[in-house]
């Protein structure tokens, strides 16, 4: 009984060992044609890197010549080259939205500087406005203390008081437009 429990023992991790030898190879093949399935969906990606894709889909399509002539050796090669060009692909995308973001902080950067200078300089010239007036200011006070002031009323008269309307007793006035 000992060769048999040997033998199946034997049996029993080879079939377990072999896929997991195999999964690394198609693991690298899965990753590198969704991400660049994934990059070719979207537009702007597929427009920013579209050298990098089309390599990385000629690397898979020799990937699958090299399996198919049983040369799995130089196919996985060529399926992580594919994975490494996908890879690149999805670098520059994420560099051109980058810029894309960064270009746009640097619109709002250059509208917001352009306002500061606009403030600037109307502090500026309300400064200047507030100086001149200052100085005409001063110039006048001494002409208007040297004229004597206008004669003023003795007599402190005051408006008179509205007098008080009548209360209606429950009857309504009409409004006159």
């Amino acid at each position: 009984m000992a060769p048999s429990f040997k033998a199946l023992t034997f049996g029993m991790v080879t079939l377990l060992a072999l896929p997991a030898l195999a999964e690394p190879r198609a693991d690298v093949r899965r990753q590198a044609d969704d991400l660049t399935r994934s990059l070719e969906a979207n537009a702007e990606a597929k427009k920013v890197a579209q050298t990098e894709l089309g390599k990385a889909r000629a690397a898979l399509s020799r990937a699958d010549k090299a399996h198919k002539s049983g040369d799995h050796a130089h196919a996985a090669m060529l399926e992580a080259i594919a994975l490494e060009w996908a890879e690149a692909a999805s670098e520059l995308s994420r560099a051109a939205k980058a810029e894309q973001t960064a270009s746009a902080q640097e619109h709002k950067v250059a509208d917001a500087e352009a306002k500061i200078v606009r403030a600037q300089a109307l502090l500026e010239q309300t400064a200047a406005r507030r100086a001149r007036a200052a100085s005409q200011l001063a110039e006048l006070e001494p002409k208007l203390k040297s004229e004597a002031p206008p004669p003023a009323d003795k007599t402190d008269k005051k408006p008179p008081k509205p007098k008080a309307e009548p209360k209606d007793s429950g009857k309504k006035q009409e409004k006159k437009p």
